[in-house]
């Protein structure tokens, strides 16, 4: 049903006949390679701690309040991705919902977001694997934006190739960091915290009084970015009307039981009284002593440069969702049409990865060639990145509404998944918006007049799609038409 008073527009053939990305992917496949975005070892690492500093030893409790409320999220995104069946995510459920400026709007976001979070994360990797080659050398100096570059360039290639290739390096490397993590829970599950015991107290009720529980879920939720990327490999999946809405649900649920234990266990390996304090005095460093303490200093020191690997899987994750969201531009006609191009031998959208991993290298070139702690921007990008994900995550739901108040074809399907839950995570989303927005200068680890600049710049890049889409509508119908591929 159209939702917009607009000419109607015949879709060029050349659309129509557009090569299809291949692959066969099942649920567990398509899970494990949104689950790597997570990172659940570079997560345990370097960001528990500052769950437990904001929601204190209610932290547990802060994953499980994020993950009920993106399972509930899940339910419209799940019935939406079944009456869309574009792997557009994003973009295509907004533009099915709201219209098709909101939608460019939207894919303007989302492919910001992926671009910052995806340049953070490779900054990361430089920042780390410089200190650990200075490490093991006795001082040998790399700089940081080369190992960044040439982390890059190495994502590139797997980019290139098909997304199995990609989803069987990232399952492997997921089990790999999994394993880790699991024999830090293991190990303190047997031995206890420091007192022996085995404290629940991180569980019960009273433990939502000991801090920001609030300010925790919303750091918490931030763990499950890329979960909602499941639709984007739509093409790619086997059966993806079954294996999309599963892989989905597992992913939520795994991020958030997963580090929902593992965030008990070092509160209680760390000491229910001192656990607070040590997050807020060393967050880098807390879970690594509790893990040398565990599992002794050797293993500590091999899982500590493997958080490399989880790193190099976190960013190649990053960049086959940031790409397939140029892709889908490029199909539509928003961006280049090569864009859109499909290799064809390896079924991979190949142009669109390459200007993914062009536009990263310039980014990352920029930063370096204006002497910005590499530091300061993973943390700043991280930031601005989530936030624009979590207001595109608002409009999918208001989008969901929408959308099937508007069909009444007969596939409304239940009031459940169409309006109720949509509505409750709509509702649960524009808080956590809020709640950012009133707390920017922690969120996105900013001053407070970078963080008025950020907000800024995420109100114009949706402006400017929306600008962009009319100019489109007024000078190419025939493209508008096609926009969201509806």
């Amino acid at each position: 049903m159209r939702t917009e008073d607009e000419p109607v527009v015949t879709t060029p053939a050349a659309a129509t006949e557009q090569p299809r990305l291949r692959g066969q992917m099942g649920v567990l496949e398509i899970a494990l390679t949104v689950m790597a975005f997570a990172s659940p070892l570079t997560t345990a690492w370097g960001y528990l701690p500052f769950v437990i500093i904001f929601a204190g030893i209610g932290a547990p409790l802060a994953f499980l309040i994020a993950m009920a409320l993106l399972l509930v999220f899940s339910v419209g995104f799940v019935k939406m991705s079944r009456s869309i069946p574009n792997p557009g995510a994003f973009y295509a459920f907004i533009t099915a919902g709201l219209s098709r400026p909101m939608g460019l709007a939207g894919s303007f976001l989302a492919t910001v977001a992926y671009l910052l979070i995806l340049s953070g994360v490779t900054a990361f990797f430089g920042i780390v694997s410089s200190a650990l080659i200075s490490d093991l050398s006795g001082g040998i100096s790399v700089p940081w934006y080369v190992l960044t570059l040439g982390l890059i360039a190495l994502v590139a290639v797997f980019g290139y190739v098909g997304i199995e290739v990609s989803a069987k390096t990232l399952s492997f490397f997921l089990i790999i960091e999994v394993l880790l993590v699991a024999a830090f829970d293991f190990a303190v599950v047997v031995k206890g915290g420091p007192d022996g015991g085995r404290s629940l107290e991180p569980w019960s009720w009273g433990a939502v009084t000991h801090g920001n529980m609030a300010l925790g879920v919303m750091f918490a939720i931030v763990m499950f970015m890329g979960f909602e990327a499941t639709a984007i490999f739509r093409e790619e999946a086997r059966d993806p009307d079954k294996t999309i809405p599963r892989a989905t649900y597992l992913s939520v649920a795994f991020i958030g039981l997963f580090n929902g234990i593992t965030v008990w266990l070092l509160i209680v390996a760390s000491g229910l009284g001192a656990s607070v304090g040590l997050a807020e005095s060393d967050p880098a460093g807390m879970f690594p002593a509790a893990y040398g303490a565990y599992l002794g200093i050797f293993l500590k020191d091999v899982t500590t440069a493997l958080v490399l690997t989880s790193v190099f899987a976190s960013a190649l994750a990053t960049h086959n969702i940031f790409s397939r969201y140029t892709y889908n531009l490029g199909v539509d006609g928003a961006l280049p049409h090569r864009l859109g191009a499909v290799h064809k031998t390896q079924g991979s959208p190949y142009m669109a990865s390459i200007a993914a991993s062009f536009v990263t290298a310039v980014l990352i070139a920029v930063v370096a060639i204006s002497g910005t702690d590499p530091g300061v921007f993973y943390g700043r990008a991280a930031g601005v990145g989530s936030m624009c994900i979590m207001v595109l995550m608002f409009f999918t739901m208001v989008a969901v509404v929408v959308h099937f108040k508007r069909n009444v074809s007969g596939d409304a399907g239940s009031r459940w998944s169409t309006l109720v839950a949509p509505t409750i995570a709509g509702l649960g989303l524009l808080a956590i918006i809020a709640l950012a927005l009133a707390n920017a200068n922690a969120f996105m680890g900013s001053t407070t007049g970078l963080s008025i600049m950020f907000i800024a710049g995420i109100v114009a890049l949706f402006v400017l799609g929306l600008v962009v889409a009319l100019r489109i509508k007024a000078t190419k119908p025939e493209v508008y038409a096609r926009l969201g591929r509806r």
